[in-house]
Protein backbone atom coordinates (compact mmCIF):
# COMPACT_ATOMS: atom_id res chain seq x y z
CA UNK A 1 0.00 0.00 0.00
CA UNK A 2 1.31 3.16 -1.16
CA UNK A 3 2.02 6.08 1.51
CA UNK A 4 2.56 9.68 1.30
CA UNK A 5 3.77 11.41 4.46
CA UNK A 6 2.32 14.71 4.23
CA UNK A 7 4.02 16.28 7.50
CA UNK A 8 7.43 15.57 8.63
CA UNK A 9 10.48 17.32 10.33
CA UNK A 10 13.44 17.67 9.67
CA UNK A 11 16.43 19.57 11.66
CA UNK A 12 20.17 19.74 11.87
CA UNK A 13 20.81 21.51 15.18
CA UNK A 14 24.31 22.67 13.97
CA UNK A 15 23.10 23.83 10.77
CA UNK A 16 20.21 25.90 11.69
CA UNK A 17 18.54 27.53 14.79
CA UNK A 18 16.08 25.68 16.82
CA UNK A 19 15.28 27.60 19.94
CA UNK A 20 12.25 25.12 20.96
CA UNK A 21 14.69 22.69 20.72
CA UNK A 22 17.85 24.42 22.02
CA UNK A 23 17.49 26.97 24.48
CA UNK A 24 13.90 28.07 24.66
CA UNK A 25 12.38 24.70 26.62
CA UNK A 26 8.98 24.84 27.51
CA UNK A 27 6.72 22.62 28.81
CA UNK A 28 4.64 20.63 26.39
CA UNK A 29 1.19 19.19 26.56
CA UNK A 30 3.02 15.97 25.62
CA UNK A 31 5.78 15.80 28.67
CA UNK A 32 9.32 15.77 28.29
CA UNK A 33 10.85 15.93 24.58
CA UNK A 34 14.30 15.75 25.12
CA UNK A 35 14.77 12.27 23.16
CA UNK A 36 13.35 14.48 20.29
CA UNK A 37 16.44 17.65 20.78
CA UNK A 38 18.65 16.28 18.73
CA UNK A 39 19.40 15.55 15.09
CA UNK A 40 17.02 14.28 12.62
CA UNK A 41 18.74 14.50 9.22
CA UNK A 42 17.17 12.78 5.78
CA UNK A 43 19.31 9.40 6.66
CA UNK A 44 17.40 9.13 9.32
CA UNK A 45 14.66 10.17 8.12
CA UNK A 46 15.21 7.20 5.05
CA UNK A 47 15.56 4.69 7.68
CA UNK A 48 12.20 5.52 9.20
CA UNK A 49 10.37 5.44 5.79
CA UNK A 50 11.94 2.52 4.30
CA UNK A 51 10.25 1.02 7.62
CA UNK A 52 7.02 1.83 6.88
CA UNK A 53 6.95 1.51 2.91
CA UNK A 54 5.89 5.33 2.56
CA UNK A 55 7.62 6.91 -0.97
CA UNK A 56 7.07 10.86 -0.99
CA UNK A 57 6.89 13.41 1.83
CA UNK A 58 5.95 16.51 2.96
CA UNK A 59 8.28 18.58 4.83
CA UNK A 60 6.40 21.07 7.60
CA UNK A 61 8.76 24.39 8.49
CA UNK A 62 10.09 23.00 12.09
CA UNK A 63 10.85 26.32 13.48
CA UNK A 64 13.94 27.25 12.73
CA UNK A 65 14.77 31.15 13.26
CA UNK A 66 15.98 31.54 10.51
CA UNK A 67 13.22 30.58 7.61
CA UNK A 68 14.45 31.05 4.17
CA UNK A 69 17.93 29.58 5.48
CA UNK A 70 15.82 26.35 6.30
CA UNK A 71 13.61 26.53 2.84
CA UNK A 72 17.34 26.91 0.90
CA UNK A 73 18.56 24.02 3.28
CA UNK A 74 15.50 21.91 2.22
CA UNK A 75 15.91 22.05 -0.97
CA UNK A 76 19.38 21.19 -1.43
CA UNK A 77 19.07 18.15 0.61
CA UNK A 78 15.79 17.21 -2.10
CA UNK A 79 18.18 18.24 -5.08
CA UNK A 80 21.04 15.72 -3.72
CA UNK A 81 19.04 12.90 -4.93
CA UNK A 82 22.11 10.41 -4.03
CA UNK A 83 21.98 11.50 -0.39
CA UNK A 84 18.18 11.89 -0.09
CA UNK A 85 16.51 10.02 -2.90
CA UNK A 86 14.51 13.27 -3.38
CA UNK A 87 13.05 13.67 0.10
CA UNK A 88 11.26 15.85 0.71
CA UNK A 89 8.98 16.15 -2.43
CA UNK A 90 7.28 19.11 -1.31
CA UNK A 91 7.82 22.27 0.99
CA UNK A 92 6.03 24.12 3.57
CA UNK A 93 7.38 27.18 4.20
CA UNK A 94 7.27 29.38 7.72
CA UNK A 95 7.06 33.11 6.91
CA UNK A 96 5.67 36.27 8.80
CA UNK A 97 2.42 37.51 7.11
CA UNK A 98 2.05 40.80 9.29
CA UNK A 99 5.36 42.54 7.62
CA UNK A 100 5.00 45.29 4.81
CA UNK A 101 7.23 42.83 2.72
CA UNK A 102 5.26 39.77 3.42
CA UNK A 103 4.77 39.55 -0.78
CA UNK A 104 8.77 39.73 -1.04
CA UNK A 105 9.10 36.91 1.34
CA UNK A 106 6.63 34.67 -0.56
CA UNK A 107 8.49 35.64 -4.10
CA UNK A 108 11.85 35.02 -2.19
CA UNK A 109 10.54 31.67 -0.57
CA UNK A 110 9.35 30.15 -3.94
CA UNK A 111 12.78 31.26 -5.86
CA UNK A 112 14.56 29.26 -3.51
CA UNK A 113 12.64 25.85 -3.83
CA UNK A 114 10.98 24.69 -7.01
CA UNK A 115 9.23 22.23 -4.43
CA UNK A 116 7.34 24.91 -2.17
CA UNK A 117 3.82 24.49 -1.84
CA UNK A 118 2.60 26.60 1.21
CA UNK A 119 2.41 28.35 4.16
CA UNK A 120 2.73 27.22 8.07
CA UNK A 121 0.96 29.02 10.53
CA UNK A 122 0.76 27.79 14.35
CA UNK A 123 -1.62 29.71 16.50
CA UNK A 124 -2.22 26.95 19.14
CA UNK A 125 0.83 28.28 20.89
CA UNK A 126 -0.92 31.48 21.61
CA UNK A 127 -3.22 29.53 23.66
CA UNK A 128 -1.27 26.52 24.94
CA UNK A 129 1.94 28.59 25.38
CA UNK A 130 0.98 32.01 25.62
CA UNK A 131 2.61 33.57 22.79
CA UNK A 132 2.00 36.47 20.91
CA UNK A 133 -0.84 36.31 18.54
CA UNK A 134 -0.53 37.25 15.36
CA UNK A 135 -4.11 36.96 13.69
CA UNK A 136 -5.05 40.00 15.91
CA UNK A 137 -2.76 42.13 13.56
CA UNK A 138 -5.16 43.08 10.81
CA UNK A 139 -1.92 42.51 8.23
CA UNK A 140 -1.66 39.18 9.36
CA UNK A 141 -5.97 38.63 7.30
CA UNK A 142 -4.24 40.90 4.04
CA UNK A 143 -0.73 38.44 4.17
CA UNK A 144 -3.21 35.42 4.75
CA UNK A 145 -4.82 36.44 1.32
CA UNK A 146 -1.71 36.74 -0.88
CA UNK A 147 -1.02 33.21 -0.54
CA UNK A 148 -3.29 32.30 -3.21
CA UNK A 149 -1.86 34.90 -5.41
CA UNK A 150 0.94 33.43 -5.02
CA UNK A 151 -0.36 29.76 -5.50
CA UNK A 152 0.35 28.62 -1.78
CA UNK A 153 -1.83 26.70 0.45
CA UNK A 154 -1.98 27.19 4.02
CA UNK A 155 -1.68 25.07 7.02
CA UNK A 156 -3.04 26.15 9.99
CA UNK A 157 -2.44 24.58 13.26
CA UNK A 158 -5.49 25.69 15.86
CA UNK A 159 -6.36 24.69 19.18
CA UNK A 160 -10.33 23.72 19.38
CA UNK A 161 -10.80 27.61 21.28
CA UNK A 162 -9.45 28.73 17.50
CA UNK A 163 -12.14 27.01 15.08
CA UNK A 164 -14.02 29.75 14.77
CA UNK A 165 -11.17 31.85 13.48
CA UNK A 166 -10.18 29.30 10.81
CA UNK A 167 -13.95 28.92 9.44
CA UNK A 168 -13.94 32.56 9.33
CA UNK A 169 -10.28 32.69 7.16
CA UNK A 170 -11.48 29.79 5.27
CA UNK A 171 -15.26 31.35 4.22
CA UNK A 172 -13.22 35.08 3.57
CA UNK A 173 -10.64 33.25 1.08
CA UNK A 174 -12.43 30.67 -0.75
CA UNK A 175 -10.08 30.52 -3.47
CA UNK A 176 -7.14 29.49 -0.61
CA UNK A 177 -6.35 25.44 0.15
CA UNK A 178 -6.86 25.74 3.56
CA UNK A 179 -5.11 22.49 5.45
CA UNK A 180 -5.75 22.00 9.05
CA UNK A 181 -3.20 20.22 10.57
CA UNK A 182 -3.10 17.56 13.60
CA UNK A 183 -6.64 16.93 13.63
CA UNK A 184 -7.36 20.74 14.78
CA UNK A 185 -5.75 19.45 18.37
CA UNK A 186 -8.44 17.50 19.50
CA UNK A 187 -8.29 15.98 22.93
CA UNK A 188 -10.49 13.46 22.77
CA UNK A 189 -10.40 12.53 26.66
CA UNK A 190 -12.30 16.63 27.13
CA UNK A 191 -16.02 16.03 26.92
CA UNK A 192 -16.30 19.88 26.96
CA UNK A 193 -13.35 20.33 24.95
CA UNK A 194 -14.43 17.33 22.66
CA UNK A 195 -17.75 19.40 22.50
CA UNK A 196 -16.29 22.72 21.26
CA UNK A 197 -14.06 20.84 18.45
CA UNK A 198 -16.88 18.80 16.74
CA UNK A 199 -18.73 22.47 15.92
CA UNK A 200 -15.89 23.69 14.75
CA UNK A 201 -14.96 20.80 12.31
CA UNK A 202 -17.95 20.59 11.29
CA UNK A 203 -18.00 24.38 10.22
CA UNK A 204 -14.85 23.82 8.65
CA UNK A 205 -16.16 20.22 6.67
CA UNK A 206 -18.78 22.60 4.73
CA UNK A 207 -16.22 24.62 2.99
CA UNK A 208 -14.91 23.27 0.05
CA UNK A 209 -11.41 24.86 0.29
CA UNK A 210 -10.89 23.20 3.60
CA UNK A 211 -8.58 19.69 4.29
CA UNK A 212 -7.88 17.84 7.46
CA UNK A 213 -4.88 16.34 8.01
CA UNK A 214 -5.23 13.04 10.43
CA UNK A 215 -1.54 13.85 12.46
CA UNK A 216 -0.56 14.17 15.77
CA UNK A 217 -2.93 11.86 17.81
CA UNK A 218 0.33 11.34 20.64
CA UNK A 219 0.15 15.38 21.76
CA UNK A 220 -2.83 14.53 24.08
CA UNK A 221 -2.23 10.29 24.26
CA UNK A 222 1.36 8.63 24.05
CA UNK A 223 -0.66 5.69 24.28
CA UNK A 224 -2.79 6.30 21.18
CA UNK A 225 -3.89 3.04 19.66
CA UNK A 226 -5.78 2.07 16.25
CA UNK A 227 -9.13 1.46 18.22
CA UNK A 228 -8.38 4.77 20.55
CA UNK A 229 -7.54 6.89 17.18
CA UNK A 230 -10.48 5.28 15.25
CA UNK A 231 -13.81 7.43 16.29
CA UNK A 232 -12.01 10.58 15.69
CA UNK A 233 -10.64 9.20 12.42
CA UNK A 234 -14.22 8.36 11.31
CA UNK A 235 -15.79 11.08 12.62
CA UNK A 236 -13.35 13.17 10.52
CA UNK A 237 -14.07 11.37 7.32
CA UNK A 238 -17.53 11.05 7.49
CA UNK A 239 -17.43 15.31 7.54
CA UNK A 240 -14.65 15.80 5.31
CA UNK A 241 -14.47 12.31 3.06
CA UNK A 242 -11.65 10.23 1.91
CA UNK A 243 -10.78 13.48 -0.90
CA UNK A 244 -10.12 15.62 1.62
CA UNK A 245 -8.32 14.44 4.96
CA UNK A 246 -5.36 12.07 4.87
CA UNK A 247 -2.84 11.11 7.45
CA UNK A 248 0.65 12.45 8.58
CA UNK A 249 3.38 11.61 10.46
CA UNK A 250 4.61 14.55 12.76
CA UNK A 251 7.86 12.67 13.00
CA UNK A 252 10.38 12.92 14.59
CA UNK A 253 8.00 14.79 17.49
CA UNK A 254 5.61 11.45 17.20
CA UNK A 255 8.38 9.15 17.62
CA UNK A 256 7.72 10.04 21.47
CA UNK A 257 5.06 7.53 21.51
CA UNK A 258 6.06 5.05 19.11
CA UNK A 259 8.16 4.27 16.03
CA UNK A 260 7.36 5.36 12.33
CA UNK A 261 6.89 1.83 11.21
CA UNK A 262 4.43 1.26 14.24
CA UNK A 263 2.59 4.62 13.63
CA UNK A 264 1.83 4.02 10.17
CA UNK A 265 0.37 0.24 11.37
CA UNK A 266 -1.73 1.80 13.87
CA UNK A 267 -2.91 3.81 11.00
CA UNK A 268 -4.00 1.64 8.64
CA UNK A 269 -5.41 -0.70 11.32
CA UNK A 270 -7.50 2.74 11.83
CA UNK A 271 -9.19 2.02 8.32
CA UNK A 272 -8.70 -1.34 7.76
CA UNK A 273 -12.70 -1.60 7.11
CA UNK A 274 -12.54 1.07 4.14
CA UNK A 275 -11.98 -0.39 0.67
CA UNK A 276 -8.57 -0.73 -0.98
CA UNK A 277 -9.48 2.54 -2.51
CA UNK A 278 -10.55 5.13 -0.04
CA UNK A 279 -7.26 3.61 1.93
CA UNK A 280 -5.44 4.74 -1.13
CA UNK A 281 -7.02 8.27 -0.96
CA UNK A 282 -6.34 8.82 2.37
CA UNK A 283 -2.78 7.43 2.53
CA UNK A 284 -1.60 9.03 -0.79
CA UNK A 285 -3.87 10.34 -3.64
CA UNK A 286 -5.30 13.26 -1.45
CA UNK A 287 -1.98 14.24 -0.11
CA UNK A 288 -0.47 14.00 -3.98
CA UNK A 289 -3.61 16.38 -5.22
CA UNK A 290 -3.48 18.68 -1.98
CA UNK A 291 0.19 19.40 -2.23
CA UNK A 292 0.82 18.79 -5.79
CA UNK A 293 3.04 15.85 -6.19
CA UNK A 294 3.32 13.86 -9.35
CA UNK A 295 3.72 10.72 -9.77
Amino acid sequence: MRIIDAHHHLWDLGALSYPWLTTDIQPKSYGDYAAIRRNYLVADFLADVDSAGVTKSVHLAAGATDVFAETSWLEGIANDADRSRGFPHAIVAAADLTVDSVEEGLERHAALSERLRGVRQILSTVVTAGHADPSVDPAWAAGVGLLAKHDLSLDLQVHPTQLDLAVELARDNPELLVILDHCALVDHKDPAGLALWRRGVTALAALPNVRMKLSAFMLYDLEFTADSIRPIVQELIELFGVDRAFFASNFPVDRLACSYAELWRRYRSSIEDLTADERDRLLYRTAAATYRIPE
